[in-house]
């Protein structure tokens, strides 16, 4: 068992390392042994993964506009979670493991339960959603985007409460004749 392309996302937990590759593969293996315990699949590129807090579950991202959650270690899918109208960038769980926030090319931010209904989507990006944090409270979630902003939700309600624009934008970016 191996991947097949190259390998988009990593993570840890304990002596477990989830790997996503371009392949359309998750593998979860064993650091200690150095070797593959089990495989998922996509449909499509895996962009990323990242275990819950307690190591039960796994969650990945993919260009087949869907996250899923898995089991560990058996890496049984355990729900898929689609609303997205385009790859979805990232998918990580909530610091209490009730919820996952997941960020798409769609400019979307989306809140799921664990048995993948989509509880919010939050708009406010006029740009590809590339990354996600959320904050300790299990309650606030910051996102960054193309369009030069980092926004703070709050998925109670699915709103956004704060915006920072860094007045960087990705169409103001010149490259000179070195790729420079």
């Amino acid at each position: 068992m191996q991947h097949e392309g190259p390998i988009a996302g990593i993570a840890s937990h304990g002596s477990l390392i989830a790997t996503a590759g371009y392949d359309n593969k998750i593998i979860l293996w064993d650091a200690g042994q150095r070797k593959a315990l089990s495989r998922a699949s996509h449909d499509h590129l895996v962009n990323h993964c990242s275990f819950s807090s307690d190591g039960r579950w796994l969650v990945s991202a993919s260009s087949d506009y869907s996250a899923r959650i898995w089991s560990v270690p058996s890496l049984r899918l355990h729900a898929v979670l689609q609303c997205h109208s385009d790859d979805v960038d990232m998918a990580i769980f909530s610091p209490d493991d009730r919820r996952i926030v997941t960020c798409a090319l769609d400019r979307c931010v989306r809140v799921f339960d664990l048995e993948g209904r989509c509880l919010h989507t939050m708009k406010g990006h006029t740009g590809n959603v590339l990354s996600l944090a959320w904050m300790q409270d299990s309650r606030h979630v910051v996102s960054s985007s193309v369009d030069g902003t980092i926004r703070v939700w709050d998925t109670a309600p699915g709103t956004e409460v704060q915006t920072t624009d860094l007045e960087v934008r990705t169409d103001s970016v010149e490259i000179g004749p070195n790729g420079v």
